[in-house]
């Protein structure tokens, strides 16, 4: 329980409204065979609403993008191989060590991807839009300009839609309270 400047009873009171609101729901002149499917349905919306997103997503604007978080070895390797598909809100990123020109390809990747190059700070210093699977070997390789620290996979002309340009900056909120990718320093 967070117990920092006066906010203890404000969830003090926050925990007061939820009891009493479950109390009144669960009356049993509340749960009349007329009323049962309304209050079945504030419940599921109540609760629902409580409910913390604890994934990790990275944001441009109002964009956001529920990633996988890949950062070494074989997973990075692979990245989105083999997928047939990828939904229109989720991507991976990729996490490196150090900021150097990382180069990729589509080679066993199955759906066009837009691929967006950030340095340490977000920003993204590279986009390459509408990339195409791989047809036949050898398979175009993909650098950016400049170094870069991060790469985000996502779906083909997402970039474009949302009007994403380089200098523009991704918000990462991701599980760790300390704002760093987890994995980072060991954790």
């Amino acid at each position: 329980m967070i117990k920092e400047s006066g906010q203890w009873s404000v969830i003090s009171g926050q925990r007061k409204i939820k009891e009493n609101f479950l109390k009144f729901l669960f009356k049993p002149s509340t749960l009349t065979t007329d009323h049962w499917p309304l209050t079945t349905l504030i419940i599921f919306l109540f609760l629902s609403g409580c409910q913390k997103n604890t994934g990790d997503q990275v944001c441009f604007k109002e964009h956001c993008f529920h990633v996988e978080i890949v950062s070494k070895g074989e997973a990075m390797r692979r990245g989105l191989q083999f997928r047939t598909t990828l939904a229109p809100d989720a991507g991976m990123l990729f996490v490196f060590p150090s900021a150097i020109k990382h180069s990729f390809w589509m080679k066993d990747t199955l759906i066009p991807l837009d691929m967006i190059w950030m340095d340490y700070a977000h920003r993204v210093v590279d986009v390459r839009t509408r990339v195409p699977p791989c047809a036949s070997d050898p398979c175009p390789v993909y650098t950016p300009s400049v170094i870069s620290l991060y790469v985000l996979e996502i779906n083909a002309g997402v970039s474009e839609k949302m009007g994403l340009k380089i200098g523009d900056v991704f918000d990462f909120n991701l599980k760790n309270e300390d704002g760093r990718w987890k994995g980072e320093n060991g954790k």
